[in-house]
């Protein structure tokens, strides 16, 4: 609101004249400031008035009589005084103002002419602390700074430009804290994730600051890529609370819709309430009308849910009040109570409190049972002269200062309490402020996250792990380039160990890390908050670093579609870096094959018995690297370790592969490990979740074959970790270049295989050339014959009487040829064109084209096939922008 008026007020002072401040006088000081008199409106309880009005440096300035006099006889009436001996204005707050005859008056503008005042105010015998500015004699003072002081409402109506003045109510409470010290959490601009804590709410600043703002701030840090932000459920606090304090919250639904508006996919949700009641499930019916507008929704349960939640809320409550507890002392706690079901809460804690020998604790309620009565009665009867009052609340609210803890009111607690002879003392502390208790609601918002993510948040202290992504590091750098974990256990024991022996066997070097996977760094990222480079950053931040001499290592089985990505960033830096070279990937060569056999084989011995088999389980791929898989399979069958199978996820051989030979072998063991550099995602769950019915685990079971699970990645071997070593120093050595890109076998589909390919011409089209474009560069469609083969994100440049065409193909398609199927066989190597990796997992390709509107024949090879196919293409001269044709 604050922000509003200033930016109107500021447009309504560039159309001003404005005068510069002049010098103060003995009793002002000197400022740089604008000044001018406003023609908004002004209406006090609904009505509208007049009087002088200056806009100082954004803020709206009222004589203090002004306002006395437009307020006096409302519940927000007040006196002012003067003393001409000390130079000082005296109010009094609810006294009736006497009028001098001279307020309200408009009087000559003014504008230009304040100097910053060092005016004394005293309000109800206490100094004010009031910004306040001279004009022409008289003391103009700031408007919403008065309504705080004398506790009246001020807002502005933007629709109206009106400024709106109200007495406050007869029963505010205006000393509940300061507001300005709470973020309500409603910022927008805030990114894709987001947690939203929702809460009844509570009108006491201070206690929100101390519980909700706390649970909020805890989420925030446990929750590092989320955006945190704040909806509560009662609508009557948030109106009061914007009343009152100018303090705009969200309530759910305006949440809700906030985050729909900005852009929010993933949503996680933690209410603060103490039970699934009535306002909980409120929650979750709200969130149903949302579930088409985000991609993920994931609700936290209540505080007290299971028994271990019982746990952590009394070992939090009964710590926080033992030094209270000296065998006279009752401990109280009070709760709201529900005429829901899930009021029994109350009845469980008590009795989980008496079980644990607790028997000075007693819980009840305000609105339900147990009640007041029931817990004076017990507290009579085991002879306790002295009681503590606490809410067993979220916050310390208006339940807790009034029902509970009023001393002047008699049907308080406190007043309940001291009629029957027991002492009461006072604690004014929410649930919230337990630290224990922030701790529990993030651990349930992390368990559905969780069940809703499929996020893991078991995996290892991240904190243990270097990312290895500073600055300032020389003009050397090895970079190990690896897919990534976001197991953080798996990924210090594995990356960071090659990671730890690149740095110990280059010295001279500076060890830096870069992830290809950008699903595993933001997963890593919004779970932890640490940050990890994918490769591109990790490209720049080398050439921003000055690095020189660059080697790059990866960390992948084989080369294959993520190695060429690899070769292909590369090259994009190649000016940037005087010195750019890239190591081989762990499978190359023989000798590497017969590294990794050993390792694994001698790591795996101790299990051999003759009636257990070993399994590596495999990633997989639709490259034709995949025959890597196999090829191990053949290395360990012809060295005689016969008790050892691999198979793969993704590709060949498929589990079924493997199972069959395992069966058929007569095994009735299995050991299950991953033959991938981390013990990751597909090793914790496709390999080794006993509760997935498809895991490797579960059907290695179900065929009756008994597994066992050895959750090591391939990095943890100190021989692996060595033979990539090996690799980075024969690529810095130049012994073995990084591998060459391979030619394309030149087979073509048999007509039995060929996908089924229509006419891409239609009746009228005509030729479009270039003599008939206007240079320039368009966006552009492209039909093709089959619908397995779909060119996207294409464009032409047309320039020089020619017409170049780019566009992106799947994966799938790893070259690309310009000409018929039948001229495959003899053309020429350097017309077979290899595509380019683009961010989003595509290949891209450049060629010339004759015309638009016109069928041009090509081929495409197919990596999954290792074959080329014979297509069709046409670029559509109708879907050109307008002005491309002359």
């Amino acid at each position: 609101m604050k922000k509003s008026i200033s930016i109107l007020l500021a447009f309504l002072m560039m159309l001003a004249c404005a005068v510069p401040g002049f010098a103060a006088t003995d009793d002002a000081a000197a400022a740089d400031f604008t000044c001018v008199a406003t023609s908004q409106n002004l209406t006090v309880n609904g009505e509208a008035k007049d009087t002088e009005v200056y806009n100082i440096d954004g803020y709206n300035y009222f004589q203090l009589r002004d306002i006395a006099a437009l307020l006096n006889g409302t519940n927000s009436q007040f006196s002012v005084g003067y003393d001409e001996a000390t130079r000082t204005v005296s109010v009094t707050t609810g006294e009736a103002y006497a009028p001098t005859g001279d307020e309200l008056a408009t009087g000559t503008d003014k504008s230009g002419t304040a100097v910053k005042s060092s005016q004394t105010v005293m309000i109800d015998g206490e100094v004010a602390d009031l910004a306040a500015y001279n004009l022409g004699g008289n003391n103009f003072f700031q408007l919403r700074e008065l309504g705080k002081a004398l506790k009246f409402y001020v807002h502005y109506d933007a629709d109206t430009r009106t400024m709106l003045v109200d007495e406050q109510d007869e029963d505010e409470d205006w000393d509940t804290g300061d507001a300005s010290l709470d973020d309500p959490r409603n910022a927008d601009g805030i990114g894709e994730t987001e947690v939203l804590v929702v809460s009844f709410g509570t009108s006491f600043n201070d206690s929100r600051v101390a519980t909700i703002g706390a649970i909020e701030a805890a989420m925030e840090k446990a929750f590092p890529g989320y955006s945190v932000r704040r909806g509560f459920t009662a609508n009557i606090i948030i109106d009061h609370v914007l009343k009152r304090d100018d303090e705009k919250i969200d309530d759910i639904t305006e949440a809700l819709d906030r985050a729909v508006a900005n852009g929010v996919k993933n949503l996680l949700v933690q209410p603060t309430h103490l039970m699934n009641g009535f306002e909980y499930t409120d929650v979750q019916e709200e969130l149903k009308k949302y579930e088409d507008k985000f991609e993920t929704i994931a609700l936290g349960a209540p505080i007290l849910t299971s028994d271990e939640d019982y746990d952590v809320v009394i070992k939090a409550i009964t710590e926080g009040t033992k030094e209270y507890l000296d065998g006279e002392t009752a401990i109280c706690f009070m709760g709201h109570g529900t005429e829901n079901a899930s009021n029994h809460v109350y009845a469980d804690m008590q009795a989980k409190l008496t079980a644990a020998g607790y028997k000075d604790y007693f819980i009840g309620t305000v609105e339900a049972e147990p009640t007041f009565q029931d817990v004076v009665d017990a507290v009579k009867a085991a002879g306790y002269k002295k009681v503590v009052l606490e809410p067993l609340m979220i916050v310390a609210g208006d339940h807790a200062n009034n029902d509970m803890a009023d001393p002047e009111d008699p049907e308080s607690w406190y007043s309940l309490f001291a009629a029957a002879g027991i002492e009461p003392t006072v604690v004014l502390r929410g649930l919230g402020e337990f630290t224990e208790i922030q701790d529990l609601l993030v651990e349930h918002l992390k368990e559905a996250a969780a069940e809703a993510l499929d996020e893991d948040y078991g995996t290892g202290d991240a904190s243990l792990d270097n990312p290895r992504n500073q600055d300032d590091i020389g003009e050397k750098e090895l970079l190990v380039v690896s897919f990534g974990t976001s197991f953080n256990d798996s990924r210090v024991a594995t990356i960071g160990a090659i990671e730890a022996a690149m740095e110990k066997a280059f010295p001279e070097y500076s060890g830096r890390r870069g992830f290809t996977a950008n699903i595993i760094i933001d997963h890593v990222a919004r779970r932890d908050g640490e940050i990890i480079d994918d490769l591109g950053e990790a490209l720049d931040r080398a050439v921003a670093n000055g690095v020189k001499e660059l080697v790059v290592q990866p960390t992948h089985l084989m080369n294959g579609f993520e190695y060429t990505d690899v070769q292909d960033a590369l090259k994009k830096y190649e000016g940037k870096i005087d010195s750019i070279v890239l190591g081989a990937p762990l499978l190359t060569t023989d000798a590497d094959y017969d590294v990794v056999i050993k390792a694994i084989t001698e790591g795996t011995k101790e299990y051999l018995d003759g009636e257990t088999a070993i399994c590596f389980m495999g990633h997989g791929t639709e490259n034709a690297s995949n025959h890597v898989y196999a090829d191990m399979q053949a290395k360990l069958t012809a060295a005689g370790y016969k008790d050892y199978f691999i198979g793969t996820v993704e590709a060949e051989p498929t589990f079924q592969d493997v199972v069959d030979a395992v069966k058929a072998a007569g095994y009735k063991k299995v050991v299950l490990e991953p033959l991938m550099i981390v013990a990751g995602d597909h090793a914790n769950n496709d390999m080794a979740d006993p509760e997935d019915p498809e895991s490797w685990y579960s059907l290695f079971a179900a065929a009756g074959i008994e597994p066992t699970v050895v959750l090591r990645g391939l990095g943890e071997f100190t021989e692996i970790q060595d033979l990539l070593v090996e690799h980075a120093k024969a690529a810095i050595a130049g012994e073995t270049a990084a591998p060459a890109e391979e030619q394309p076998t030149r087979d073509v589909a048999a007509s039995s295989d060929t996908i089924a390919r229509g006419e891409v011409e239609e009746e009228g089209m005509t030729p479009v050339a270039a003599a008939a474009l206007n240079d320039g560069t368009y966006e552009v469609t492209v039909s093709s014959s089959s619908s397995m083969f779909k060119p996207r994100n294409a464009t032409i440049t047309v320039a020089d009487g020619k017409i170049t065409a780019t566009f992106d193909l799947s994966k799938a398609y790893t070259w690309f040829f310009v000409g018929a199927i039948e001229e495959i066989a003899d053309a020429d190597s350097a017309a077979f064109l290899k595509g380019t990796a683009t961010e989003d997992g595509l290949w891209n390709y450049t060629v010339e084209i004759e015309a638009l509107d016109e069928g041009i024949a090509c081929s495409a090879y197919s990596q999954n096939r290792d074959k080329w196919y014979p297509e069709l293409i046409l670029f559509r001269a109708d879907s050109l922008p307008e002005g491309a044709l002359k």
